[in-house]
């Protein structure tokens, strides 16, 4: 049976939500019928790095630069010996301008992307130029959440009919053997009966950390044996460590760097938030707590609504408001039973709509549409799709 070769273009594989998306689809696509070929335009990183282990076809270090005049031949370089039948591009301007190019000499018949922040176009001038100039070239536009799907058609004018929703998924494996909850508190000197708020986002300005920690020194004047875990890094960490110290609770924030062990961080977890004001189109991170049976307090900005639901999974309070994050997460600490209610109810929802097995049958459905529309695929070359039901 003839495969089909899908070249993925990335400009790198680093510790992330999005990155952990597409390490689990191209190694979960049906090898009988698809070659994924990763190709990264910088260091493959750390989910690069794993795929190579596994045995997975990866080109990386191929520019020094963004403005590397050597990019788009590189790429094209790629496509034409892997004999891409789809070239698939991950959102950046980069990424997107430079694979898209790198396909069209290539003669590659068929481009997908994938956008995954659209709802910050209107802070990022850059990316809304290349959006308008470049997406009406691809053949398919995934969007990761129905919200998102309208602020395609409704901002950025891309036509309904190019756009396919396909949500992103969790490997629920990994949560299946939940770690010892007790480990990090013993690894940074917290006593066993302490509360423990957990969040796990970068630290950008987007996510207004600054909110999170105004609210964790709220919460501790109630709950004074309180900590907060905060995993992930970026360019806010030293302001936000300097205001935690100006807060008066440096001794109750705990700065852990980007995490590569997400369950275990999850594992010793009471809830998990998340203070972002705008951006978040739709955070594996939050699928990740849900799925390892945690309740969740978030703002209610993008489409966090389609994945928490208000009182049952978690609670959703307005962003930029300090206050009401602290209230919500008060009270999912205090009331045991309403946790373990939204924790599980949390885990059940992921189980039946946020699977990474789900998402990997839906896109490897829109690829086998793509290539009947194209006439890569007949029906003796490759057999039926499953069904795209979301």
């Amino acid at each position: 049976m003839k495969k089909f070769n899908i070249v993925f273009v990335e400009p790198t594989m680093g510790i992330g939500g999005q990155e952990r998306t597409l390490y689990d689809l191209i190694r979960g696509l049906d090898a009988e019928r698809f070659k994924p070929v990763l190709c990264c335009l910088y260091g493959p990183d750390y989910y690069g790095r794993k795929l190579m282990a596994e045995g997975k076809q990866v080109y990386h270090s191929l520019i020094n630069s963004k403005y590397d005049p050597r990019s788009v031949a590189r790429v094209y370089s790629i496509l034409k010996r892997e004999q891409a039948h789809i070239m698939y591009a991950t959102n950046s301007p980069l990424n997107i301008a430079i694979g898209r190019t790198a396909a069209a000499l290539a003669g590659v018949r068929a481009c997908v992307t994938v956008v995954v922040s659209t709802f910050v176009v209107a802070h990022r001038r850059r990316r809304d130029v290349v959006n308008k100039l470049m997406l009406p070239f691809f053949d398919r536009i995934i969007a990761i959440s129905e919200m998102h799907n309208r602020y395609l058609i409704e901002y950025e004018n891309m036509p309904g009919q190019k756009i396919e929703v396909v949500y992103n998924g969790v490997d629920l494996s990994r949560f299946d053997d939940p770690p010892d909850a007790l480990f990090l508190k013993r690894e940074l000197g917290i006593p066993d009966h302490s509360k423990l708020v957990g969040i796990l986002a970068r630290l950008a300005p987007m996510k207004t950390h600054d909110i999170f920690l105004q609210s964790a020194a709220l919460v501790s004047n109630d709950l004074p044996d309180i900590r907060f875990l905060i995993a992930g890094d970026g360019p806010e960490r030293r302001k936000l460590e300097q205001l935690a110290q100006d807060l008066g609770i440096a001794s109750k924030v705990h700065f852990l760097g980007w995490v590569e062990d997400v369950p275990q961080f999850l594992a010793s977890l009471d809830v998990v938030a998340l203070s972002s004001s705008y951006g978040e189109t739709f955070p594996v991170a939050i699928l990740e707590a849900m799925a390892a049976g945690k309740p969740v307090v978030a703002t209610n900005v993008g489409s966090l609504k389609e994945m928490v639901v208000d009182g049952e999974t978690g609670l959703l309070v307005a962003p930029k408001q300090p206050e009401k994050l602290a209230q919500a997460l008060l009270r999912v600490l205090t009331e045991p039973s309403l946790s373990t209610r939204m924790g599980e109810a949390g885990r059940r929802r992921v189980e039946q709509n946020f699977t990474v097995e789900r998402m990997i049958k839906r896109t490897e459905s829109l690829f086998t549409d793509l290539m009947v529309e194209k006439g890569i695929r007949s029906a003796e070359m490759l057999p039926s799709p499953p069904s795209r039901e979301q």
